[in-house]
């Protein structure tokens, strides 16, 4: 049952792009700073998507947010997250 929820809080979720590549950085261990470095955006940018990630996930940190998508990587269309950014 405790899957099955979590598969409809993802389903729900509809991450943007950007979201999506900031979780794959997430994935990867980055810190907010390497993300923004990255990313070429503000840390306080990175801040603001992680709070949005973790309130359209039900996640009470980054690391239980990437372990939700890892086990169920399905967005509201359908597709597969793809947390394998090579850069």
């Amino acid at each position: 049952e405790e899957e099955s929820k979590t598969r409809e809080q993802i389903e729900k979720a509809a991450l943007s792009a950007r979201q999506k590549d900031i979780l794959s950085w997430m994935q990867k261990g980055k810190t907010n700073w390497e993300i923004a470095q990255i990313m070429e955006m503000t840390v306080s940018n990175v801040k603001y998507h992680t709070k949005t990630i973790l309130n359209k996930l039900n996640a009470n940190n980054r690391t239980q947010a990437v372990s939700k998508v890892m086990r169920s990587p399905l967005l509201d269309d359908g597709n597969k997250i793809d947390l394998n950014i090579d850069r």
